[in-house]
């Protein structure tokens, strides 16, 4: 696994891991594993009083499972469940109708907030737009799950971007989840592109600004908190809002941003 219990970092992995299911279902660039092969692998936390573990090191242990062995439905999903749990709050509590999911990945995350979307009351739900510069990994569920509309290519792309446009109306209240590559000028541009999207009182949700900023990735251009902090100095239109980190574990803090004019 990718997880160095002695230099306490997750570096970036080579091989991600799926539990359970069969072979002809895997993504590419996936594994299955069983649960033996599982607790093997994280036996040294698995199955045994973790409490006193180092803040840093519990993050760091976290983040790698996240990236292997965390799925939704059967589909791998890159996310903190508590971040996860925060995000169908704030769906159900500020109602936006389009969600627009940069970066997906093999699609567990673009199927979860799609349900989410469907099943938070909103009258006008109508779509979740998943955008990623290529679907070679994307699991054979999320192509046809409900709800979803796929665009290929980079989201500024300014052909892209018109197919994103083209999509939403005037009124829709529209809430932008960034999830794409982290990396400084790509987060940024992300930003300023997408933001004038989201509708006062939405969110826009840049993910895993803990790299970099908490822990060591060993990557200086994943820098997704250094384009958040750019970004928020700039315009007046967002704030940083840290209640969704009630939690406190979060892969995404001050990454948070709420559109309030």
């Amino acid at each position: 696994m990718c997880f160095n219990p002695e230099t306490q970092i997750a570096p970036d992995c080579s091989e991600s891991i799926i539990l359970g299911g069969m072979d002809e279902d895997t993504p590419k660039g996936y594994r299955r594993v069983s649960m033996t092969e599982l607790r093997a692998l994280y036996g040294t936390y698995m199955g045994k009083d973790n409490l006193h573990m180092p803040m840093s090191q519990y993050l760091a242990m976290q983040l790698d499972i996240v990236r292997s062995l965390t799925s939704y439905k059967g589909v791998h999903v890159c996310k903190n469940p508590m971040d996860s749990w925060v995000f169908q709050e704030i769906i159900y509590e500020r109602k936006p109708n389009v969600i627009i999911e940069i970066g997906n990945q093999v699609g567990g995350s673009t199927m979860m907030l799609s349900d989410y979307l469907f099943g938070s009351e909103i009258e006008d739900a109508k779509y979740v737009i998943g955008i990623d510069i290529s679907r070679e990994r994307l699991h054979p569920k999320a192509k046809s799950y409900p709800g979803i509309k796929w665009i290929t290519g980079d989201g500024c792309d300014p052909a892209i971007f018109e197919q994103v446009c083209a999509l939403i109306e005037p009124t829709d209240r529209v809430m932008v989840i960034d999830d794409s590559s982290h990396e400084y000028e790509s987060t940024l541009n992300i930003l300023r592109t997408f933001g004038p999207l989201v509708k006062q009182g939405q969110y826009f949700i840049v993910e895993d600004t803990i790299i970099g900023a908490y822990i060591p990735f060993g990557k200086e251009r994943i820098r997704a908190n250094e384009a958040v902090d750019t970004f928020i100095a700039e315009t007046k239109d967002f704030v940083v809002d840290r209640k969704p980190e009630k939690w406190f574990i979060t892969l995404n803090p001050g990454g948070y941003l709420e559109k309030i004019r």
